[in-house]
């Protein structure tokens, strides 16, 4: 997968209010350490969501349809809020342990759920499956 530099997918939800579209691209990323690691650039594009900010998230494995994001291989970009063309960006690492980028997930966090009555802390919003270009 590490000579696929780009990707992109359609984002979905289950209740058809959170939608849009994703275009990954790679770069290399080499810490202090002299380790490099494939690092992504998401940029979400016609973003249409009923929340005022969502977390996006990698899944670094398939997931199915899992209504959560708090197990599993995964990787983190920090928070969003579309602007009002629906763009947003974010940044994460897209691998670990051998396993890579495989979906990005949007998700709910902790400020926006009550968590005695979620089933999960990161209720997941939306999918994107990546396809990755040959």
């Amino acid at each position: 997968m590490a000579e696929n530099r780009t990707a992109t997918g359609i984002l979905t939800s289950v209740d058809g209010q959170t939608t849009g579209r994703v275009k990954v691209q790679l770069e290399d990323f080499t810490d202090d350490f002299g380790i490099t690691t494939p690092l992504a650039t998401v940029e979400f594009f016609d973003l249409v969501t009923p929340y005022d900010h969502l977390t996006p998230g990698g899944a670094l494995a398939p997931r199915g349809d899992d209504p959560c994001f708090d197990t599993g291989g995964r990787s983190g970009g920090g928070m969003i809020t579309p602007d009002e063309n629906g763009f947003a960006t974010a940044t994460m690492p897209a691998a670990d342990s051998g396993h890579f980028l495989h979906e990005i997930v949007l998700h709910l966090d902790w400020t926006q759920i009550d968590a005695e009555t979620e089933a999960c802390m990161q209720p997941v919003v939306a999918r994107a499956p990546l396809t990755w270009a040959e």
